[in-house]
């Protein structure tokens, strides 16, 4: 029997995280074991995971210390073949873990199996949303570069081997740390460690058609968080810098022909997600602009997606905050079915 070990990273989780362990706990095939990494949580997180999971869960705490290093805890601890992540505020169908374990055993080729996705708002109702055009077969590294169809870690399942592909080890202040996930990225990385199985080992991604996650649409979430912090701007380029040097070193001819329109994608990927989490400034606007600065073809490309992003953005800048928060409901469908129209 192959096993697979659940790794849930939260911090501050008490609102979701009882929905997100029972979708784990609940599994068709169950998991070997489910670890929740409490990074430091100061609300009621640990008694709710306790309380739910008892010795079906190795709860394991740690300092705030980020969700990478949480989820790296986690993998470093973990006894199975497989692992599948799973944020504290997402959840999943209950056939989730059979449907990834049939995919890997029929493509022995592919490392990183991942689902399409479902959007639920903050009371677990779907908002009617699905993440429906995406490629799911040979997944190129221009494809993950440009509009990576992974959208979120809780849709994955990985080999055990791939992680230990591209494990290493960083030293800070006096201390040795196993790092899968890069400490260093604050808000990208799961993208950062995508690319860096794409870039540095054989294995493919390879997705599976059915909508077995549930991702939520969370204003408290790690992404909405970095969205509305006031540096996000600066974060943004600084992280993706540190990519873009990776991926340039490793494939200097590939990225050299892309690299242009990869930032035009990156930086129209932040200016929606500044309008989803609710930015109330102009951060959305500047986004649009500098990825049609980038290239402008992305419009010709992707015009119903560009356009109702960089429409909404100059609604966003020009609309008093009154207005902006009962039109958000509405401006999250619409840019989220922005996402179905054009072809990835």
């Amino acid at each position: 029997m192959s096993h697979i070990s659940v790794v849930i990273p939260v911090f501050n989780g008490e609102r979701f995280i009882e929905a997100s362990l029972r979708s784990a706990l609940e599994q068709t095939h169950p998991p070997l074991e489910v670890l929740v990494v409490d990074d430091g949580s100061t609300d009621r997180t640990r008694a709710i995971c306790e309380a739910v999971g008892g010795s079906r869960v190795r709860l394991i705490r740690q300092d705030n210390r980020g969700v990478a290093r949480a989820r790296n805890a986690g993998i470093e601890l973990a006894r199975g073949d497989f692992i599948a992540f799973l944020d504290a505020d997402d959840e999943w169908h209950p056939t989730k873990l059979e449907r990834h374990l049939e995919h890997l055993q029929e493509a022995p080729r592919v490392g990183v199996s991942f689902t399409r996705c479902q959007y639920i708002d903050e009371a677990g109702e779907p908002l009617g949303i699905v993440q429906k055009r995406s490629t799911l077969e040979r997944v190129s590294l221009e494809e993950l570069l440009c509009r990576c169809p992974v959208w979120t870690p809780s849709a994955v399942m990985v080999r055990r081997g791939v992680l230990e592909d591209v494990r290493y080890k960083r030293e800070e202040a006096g201390r040795s740390e196993v790092c899968y996930f890069d400490p260093e990225m604050l808000s990208i990385e799961d993208t950062e460690l995508w690319y860096r199985i794409a870039l540095h080992t054989p294995w493919r991604f390879g997705g599976i058609p059915e909508l077995l996650t549930r991702y939520r649409l969370n204003q408290e979430g790690i992404c909405a968080k970095a969205i509305q912090a006031a540096d996000e701007g600066t974060r943004f380029r600084r992280m993706w810098d540190k990519v873009k040097d990776q991926v340039k070193a490793s494939a200097p001819e590939r990225f050299g022909r892309l690299e242009r329109r990869i930032w035009a994608y990156h930086w129209r990927c932040a200016g929606q997600k500044a309008l989803l989490y609710g930015r109330d400034d102009a951060f959305a606007l500047r986004c649009v602009y500098r990825a049609l600065a980038s290239d402008w073809h992305i419009l010709a490309e992707e015009p119903y997606a560009t356009g109702m992003i960089l429409a909404g953005a100059h609604a966003q800048a020009v609309l008093p905050r009154s207005a902006l928060k009962g039109a958000r409901l509405a401006a999250q469908h619409l840019l989220l079915r922005s996402r179905l129209h054009d072809r990835l």
